[in-house]
């Protein structure tokens, strides 16, 4: 890459006031720009100290003029470099909004191409700078040109004037430079011919060499002349150059190359640019680049040499002659050039740069960088710079950025590099760092990929100053080049803030402008974009709230001092969303946000004529919150009285409650098609609530007034403003709302005729100033029903709180006078509900719909009488259905004394309630009536409430296989009272099964008289029962038909709405009788609710994608080997308690793979025949949804697999046997008991002892006789198999050596044989047995 202009050879130029009249009158710039016109040239060949060609294919040169030079040099540095960033600083002040406008035109919502104009403006006054400085010899002048013309009366005398005239530079200022001559003949102006230039022109060489050029100019006016190209600013001079220098004895001329009238064309005809530029050509190739080599190659020497001397050489030098060799060097640098008094080496003056910086200068701008890079590394490890322009020369790696970092670590404070912010550096360490930077910038190569951005920043230091702040600004637009968008927009947010500092507003809100768009961007995802649609999140882009807040805060400010009030009062309203974090917002962050809106939005409205309208401006969060929008209806009571809160929960319950009835009354055979009135709306003239939650999302206080809701009539349109006719809202005057505080504003609304409202908006005055209307609508379900709309996200219009006003009807009032605060888990009690007629006309019908808690819990009515029996009751029916039990009718005669409720009488009505969940219950009933039998219309009335459960008593139920003959079973229980304010009496334990009922014969071990102990607080009793198998037929049909639904199911079928086959189910006490029939109904109607809840909850997780409404058309509610055990308790407390704690979900027998061959068909593509299936899913989702239910159905509790084979070993304890004689024969009987209760299983046990898998502390006799037995056993059945063990000694002896293998019956197929189930079984500590056998003395 070409070196930056900074970087380039510095000519002066020193002209005589005859060529620079005659350039002025000829509209012609000074010389030194003239000549800069014809800068860069092409093709210029250069040798490095090797003789090695280096071809520039752009040779730059900068000119300055001399007397410009000098008078700039014997001003401060310091202070010269303060007026610098000043100057450059009000530049771009004054230019900024010209920029800015231009910018947002051209590249209006497109990517910045190029470097900025503020950027080329900063990199154009710092290329301006030609001043020689201290540090470094860049701008230090390589050659002088001294020009004059043919028109002065002596023209060698001339010459003679202008050589004889001895630079003005300070002593630190490198004389060492090349004298040319410049000879300016007009053709058309100049007395002296041809002959007499040429003599003039031998003349000058003779006498002061062979660099000097006559250049021949016509000054013709140019036909199509030629642009001037434009020249970098100079900083304005602060001293006049003098027009004598009496102390070098010359005469110094006066020119007027700033004073010269400024032209935008060079005035030159085509033969004059020929010439001018064949002369720059012949300057630079024939004299200076010569000149320059020449030096390079004498000061290489002289380096080389001084390198080489001894140590001891060199400090001998250093002691006699009180300097190093690198002083002799500097003797032989300048042999063409004079020298000041004020250079030598042993004053005590400001040195020019060192000859070793020279000569790296020199062989960098010659393009000798294999020379150059070694010399810079030699001054950087000398710690006298370097660091700065090796980044240049050396190739893209990771070294370069430690040289930057070293480069400006003494000039700037307070960044990364370990500046300190107390220890402030001058205004010319500033601004070297600010020149580094566009240094950088332009010649380093791949600095976006080399993290030049950053070397930007460190440059920029802490220092609030314009051209600082620009740095910044360009390294935001280099890491926005490169992708990076979060590091570009901080980079913009602190630029403009050091702007804003300076007041160059228009920088400042198009960076601020900038970084709020680029923080607005969203993150690029390489997710597929229906992913958010599937996942069900929202498309808005996530911005950055770290820095976002504070960009909008300044941004706002920034447009309302500019006028753009409007602008200010969104950027402010977007900042009130609660929890926002401004920098630089001390304390109450939300309040200052608040005051500054308040400003903004009085004063826009105080500026205009009319209001804004409502869509301008709108608050970033809602202040309602549409879903916890309630309303309140008369008709609708809870316990007290008062209006009912219809929330969420409660309109679940209601719309159950009411589809419920609805369902019945289809069904019911005396059914005249009347509708039930839909709870939940108005009447006429009465009025109805509508809650409101509010919620202050600020820190701070908020004032909302004219608070109201806005409704509109169903046929009204959408757009309509206005309350309907005959409706009246109510209008609250003022909320004041705490910071975060969440407060329930309620609107009432009455109506004087039948109409039909929807509430759709929540209107009020923000801050009492800005009109707001929020929607109170909820959005509608997701559209897929075209493909448009499966493309793209699309939702159903929003949904509105609906509100029905109708004419008065039957009404009732309830309310539960006496309802508990709690209630025990499993408690029964007592309840009533007081009803009044609150209507006008009588009610002779009325039903009453008993809600099941999802949390499980039942209500049941207490109507019945009391009926007991003699003979006890065994069986009880059930429907075996899951669904709900259909609605109650409540005789009126039986609790009311007659047959009609007249308006204002009233009624209790008896309810038993039971929870068995640890969960607040939920007392639910829905009361529908209506006047008689005639009347085409049902009313309802809903009673609810929730009461607390808290735990009674804790019972743990154990179950194994009992060995014996019998299929009975032993049950554990544990029942632990977990109060210990008083004492659990347990009264019975009942079992109600199909199949299972107690055992009569086998008690606990120590059976007890009489009353089942008390249990004491915090203590436990356990008993051990037995049940069997009822003496009756086993009901099969229920599991039957399970598994021809599970068949439809697997098979794609659709499901019949038909109801399982009823069982009988047997109920069996533990002690007494069980001839209370009231008794006995509220503990069926219990059971069969709590299993009904626990069996929904159980198909709800191991069946998700079965439909619930398909549930109970599936599954029976008992099945052959379920168990419910009621633990009936009470408690001996001054005020008892009575319970049925249900045990439910025991299942006893073995599942043995229930369902396997209509789960082995659904896997195999088998239908119900056992044929092929054709069908075949084009989705993956409905193959993948198959598979699960499959998987479900395997998994289930139904199809659950295990060993249906028990083994009891029977052998005498202890037998006497003389051994004297012959051996003992043993005896042993193996019992093996089938568990499944619905297939039968094929048995083989093998008496082979294996003497390596023995591990049995005592001997393992051996058997004779049959060894192997097999046989099949039929369901819930034991067969006996008799072996023979044969033993030869007395001793203790362990009955093993046995393996029992077993299958299932395999279910008959007409495709092909289905794989039985198979099992085994070896000796383990459940049917071990041990034998001691001693020997009978004869």
């Amino acid at each position: 890459m070409p070196l930056p202009l900074s970087l380039t050879p510095h000519v002066v130029v020193f002209a005589t006031d005859d060529l620079a009249a005659l350039l002025q009158s000829n509209q012609i710039p000074p010389l030194h720009q003239l000549l800069e016109n014809f800068s860069p040239l092409g093709q210029v060949i250069t040798r490095t100290t090797t003789l090695v060609p280096v071809t520039h294919s752009s040779f730059t040169l900068r000119f300055s003029e001399l007397t410009q030079v000098e008078s700039a040099c014997r001003e401060d540095e310091e202070a010269r470099a303060g007026r610098t960033i000043d100057w450059i600083s009000g530049r771009i002040a004054k230019k900024a909004a010209g920029w800015v406008e231009d910018l947002e035109s051209r590249n209006k919502g497109e990517p910045l191409k190029g470097d900025t104009k503020w950027w080329q403006e900063l990199k154009f006054c710092l290329d301006g700078d030609r001043v020689p400085a201290r540090g470094e010899g860049w701008n230090h002048p390589v050659a002088l040109i001294l020009a004059t013309t043919t028109l002065a009366p002596n023209p060698l005398q001339a010459v003679a004037n202008l050589h004889t005239r001895i630079a003005d530079f300070p002593p630190w200022v490198d004389q060492n430079l090349l004298r040319y001559t410049l000879i300016v003949h007009p053709n058309n102006r100049s007395s002296l011919t041809q002959d007499e230039t040429t003599a003039l022109m031998n003349a000058t060489k003779k006498q002061y060499g062979l660099h000097c050029h006559l250049l021949s100019l016509n000054l013709s006016t140019p036909q199509t002349p030629r642009q001037l190209k434009p020249s970098p600013p100079e900083l304005p001079s602060l001293l006049q150059t003098p027009a004598v220098n009496s102390e070098r004895g010359g005469v110094l001329p006066h020119t007027n190359g700033v004073n010269g009238a400024s032209t935008e064309v060079l005035n030159l005809s085509d033969e004059d640019t020929v010439n001018t530029a064949r002369f720059i050509r012949e300057f630079v190739t024939q004299s200076l680049v010569p000149w320059m080599e020449r030096c390079v190659m004498e000061w290489n020497e002289t380096y080389s040499n001084s390198r080489r001397l001894p140590l001891r050489l060199f400090s001998s030098t250093r002691r006699l002659f009180g300097s190093s060799a690198s002083s002799s060097i500097s003797s032989t640098m300048s042999p063409t050039s004079p020298v000041s008094t004020n250079s030598l080496p042993f004053s005590n003056a400001p040195q020019p740069p060192s000859p070793q910086r020279r000569l790296a200068e020199f062989a960098t701008l010659l393009g000798d960088y294999k020379l150059a890079v070694p010399l810079w590394e030699s001054i950087r490890k000398e710690g006298k710079g370097g660091s700065d322009i090796l980044p240049l020369l050396l190739a893209p790696s990771l070294t370069l950025e430690a040289h930057a970092a070293y480069a400006l670590a003494p000039l700037t404070t307070g960044t990364a590099l370990g500046g300190r912010e107390d220890i402030q550096v001058g205004a010319a360490a500033q601004l070297k760092g600010l020149v580094y930077a566009s240094r950088w910038e332009v010649g380093v190569q791949d600095i976006l990929q080399l993290g030049g951005e950053k070397w930007l920043v460190w440059a920029a230091g802490a220092t609030e100053e314009a051209p600082f702040a620009l740095l910044i600004a360009q390294a935001a637009l280099m890491c926005l080049r490169k992708g990076f968008r979060r590091v570009a927009a901080m980079w913009y947010v602190f630029a403009a803030n050091r702007l804003e500092k300076c007041g160059v507003k228009p920088l400042t809100m198009y960076l601020l402008k900038r970084a709020h768009e680029l923080y607005l961007l969203p993150p690029e995802k390489m997710l597929s974009p229906s992913f958010e649609d599937v996942e069900g999140k929202d498309h808005s882009p996530v911005s950055f709230d770290a820095l976002l807040p504070s960009i909008e805060l300044s941004l706002g400010r920034m447009k309302y001092t500019t006028g753009d009030v409007a602008g200010a009062v969104k950027l402010f309203l977007g900042l009130l969303r609660g929890s926002v974090v401004v920098q630089g917002v001390p304390g109450d962050g939300d309040k200052v946000l608040l005051e500054d809106y308040r400003l903004a939005y009085e004063h826009l409205i105080s500026t205009t004529s009319e209001p804004p309208p409502l869509d301008e401006f709108s608050l970033p969060v809602s202040i309602s919150q549409a879903s916890r929008t309630r309303r309140r209806f008369a008709a609708l009571h809870s316990r007290e009285g008062d209006p009912v809160d219809l929330n969420e929960r409660t309109q679940e319950t209601l719309e159950a409650l009411e589809e419920r009835w609805r369902t019945f009354w289809r069904a019911a055979p005396d059914n005249n098609k009347e509708r039930l009135e839909k709870s939940g709306s108005g009447e006429v003239g009465e009025k109805l609530w509508v809650d409101i939650v509010v919620k202050n999302p600020l820190e701070t206080e908020l004032t909302l007034s004219d608070a109201t809701i806005l409704v509109r009539d169903i046929g009204q349109n959408e757009g309509g403003d206005g309350i309907p006719e005959g409706v009246e809202i109510e209008v609250v005057p003022e909320i004041q709302l705490g910071p975060k505080e969440r407060r329930t504003v309620s609107f009432f609304i009455c109506s004087s005729r039948v109409v039909s409202l929807e509430v759709t908006h929540f209107s009020f005055k923000f801050l009492s100033l800005m009109p707001v209307r929020e929607s109170l609508g909820i959005r509608g379900r997701r559209l897929n029903d075209t493909v448009a709309q499966q493309r793209s996200v699309t939702h159903a219009s929003d949904m509105f709180m609906r509100v029905d006003i109708k004419q008065s009807g039957g009404r009732l009032k309830v309310r539960v006078p006496r309802l508990p605060s709690s209630l025990g888990l499993g408690e029964l009690r007592s309840l009533s509900i007081l009803v009044t007629n609150m209507g006008t006309t009588d009610i002779s019908e009325l039903w009453a719909v008993f809600g099941e808690s999802s949390n499980g819990g039942c209500i049941l009515s207490a109507i019945d009488s009391i009926q007991e029996t003699d003979h006890p009751v065994t069986t009880i029916s059930s429907n075996n259905c899951l669904l709900p039990p259909e609605p109650v009718r409540i005789p009126l005669d039986r609790v009311h004394s007659s047959a009609s409720l007249r308006p204002g009488e009233s009624f209790e009505l008896p309810l038993l309630v039971q929870a068995h969940q640890l969960a607040p219950f939920e007392l639910a009933t829905l009361l529908v009536f209506r006047e008689d039998v005639s009347a085409p219309v049902f009313y309802g009335c809903l009673v609810e409430h929730l009461i607390d459960v808290e735990p009674v008593v804790d019972i743990l139920v154990g179950v194994r296989p009992q060995h014996g003959k019998d299929a009975s079973y032993l049950i554990s229980l544990e029942i632990e009272n977990v109060g210990s304010s008083s004492d659990i009496q347990v009264s019975n334990v009942v079992a109600v099964s199909p199949s299972w009922v107690w055992n009569a014969v086998e008690r606990d071990l120590a059976p007890e008289v009489g009353q089942l102990p008390a249990i004491p607080g915090k203590q436990i009793m356990r008993r051990l029962e037995s049940v069997k198998l009822a003496s009756s037929a086993l009901q099969t049909a229920s599991f039957q038909y399970l598994v021809q639904k599970i068949d439809d199911v697997l098979q794609g079928r659709s499901i019949e709405k038909d109801r399982p086959p009823p069982v009988d189910l047997h109920v069996s006490v533990l002690q007494g009788s069980n001839n209370n029939k009231e008794t006995l109904n509220t503990l069926d109607r219990i059971v069969q609710a709590t299993r009904r809840q626990r069996l929904h909850q159980s198909l709800s997780t191991q069946f998700p994608l079965i439909p619930p409404s398909d549930r109970p058309h599936i599954f029976p509610l008992f099945t052959p080997s379920d168990l419910e055990l009621v633990i009936c308790w009470s408690t001996t407390s001054e005020h008892p308690r009575t319970g049925f704690s249900v045990v439910s979900g025991l299942s006893l027998g073995s599942g043995a793979s229930n369902l396997k061959d209509v789960v082995l068909r659904a896997e195999l593509g088998l239908d119900s025949a056992g044929k092929t299936k054709k069908t075949r899913s084009m989705y993956a989702e409905t193959t993948r949804e198959r598979e699960a239910l499959v998987s479900s159905i395997r998994n289930s509790t139904w199809n659950h697999d295990e060993d249906p084979l028990v083994v009891e070993v029977v052998a005498a304890e202890r037998t006497e046997h003389d051994f004297t004689a012959k051996p003992l024969v043993l005896p042993v009987i193996f019992n093996i008991r089938n568990t499944s209760s619905l297939q039968a299983v094929e048995f083989s046990l093998s008496l082979t002892p294996k003497s390596a898998l023995d591990q049995s502390q005592h001997p393992v006799p051996r058997y004779i006789g049959a060894l192997a037995h097999r046989g099949s056993i039929p369901p819930s059945s034991t067969t006996s198999i008799r072996a023979k063990a044969w033993i030869v000694k007395p001793g203790v002896y362990s009955i093993e050596g046995w393996s029992l293998s077993c299958r299932l019956a395999p279910a008959p197929s007409d495709s092909q044989e289905v794989s039985p189930t198979s099992f085994s079984q070896n000796p383990d500590e459940s049917n071990k047995k041990t034998v001691i056998v001693a020997s009978l003395r004869a």
